[in-house]
């Protein structure tokens, strides 16, 4: 199945070299040969289908396969608004999983967080940084940060994410 991704980028994506990956994954406008679409992707090693919940409408949209190390990809020709949507996932196991996209929030540290983080005159840096019940964007979760600036990858692990 054809992608809208850069053929170039999905090699570092599935090996876990890219530095944001929130500029690959999630949902993404997009040109089509027949014109603006949006892109809805999600890297999930193990799953065997996809669907993108779009909660508004409560329509199930299919994510194709589009690279077998676990790359889905939903297309939708003609929209060009990034709305709220949750995953429906098959991994194999009873019963089938649905949960929101990581991808699909926006960023939670500020660029003054960021900074205040580099400067190292962060002081309340505990109140952002490890794990932390949270409702974000109105979903609830837990909010997890680490600061590892030299670190060439984090990743969490856990029997919520099938990893």
């Amino acid at each position: 199945m054809p992608t809208t991704l850069n053929p170039r980028d999905i090699k570092p994506l599935i090996s876990g070299e890219v530095a944001d990956p929130f500029t690959l994954l999630g949902a993404h406008p997009v040109v089509l040969d027949t014109g603006p679409a949006l892109a809805v992707r999600a890297f999930l090693p193990g799953a065997r289908s996809v669907a993108v919940l779009d909660l508004v409408p409560g329509q199930e949209i299919p994510a194709p396969l589009v690279d077998a190390h676990g790359l889905f990809e939903a297309v939708l020709p003609g929209e060009r608004e990034i709305f709220p949507y949750r995953l429906k996932v098959d991994f194999g196991t009873d019963p089938v999983t649905t949960f929101y996209d990581c991808y699909s929030f926006g960023p939670v540290l500020t660029e003054d967080d960021l900074y205040l983080l580099g400067e190292g005159n962060f002081y309340e840096i505990y109140e952002k940084l490890g794990a932390h019940p949270w409702q974000h964007q109105g979903a609830s979760g837990t909010f997890f940060a680490v600061w590892a600036p030299s670190a060439s990858r984090v990743s969490v692990v856990g029997d919520f994410n099938q990893w």
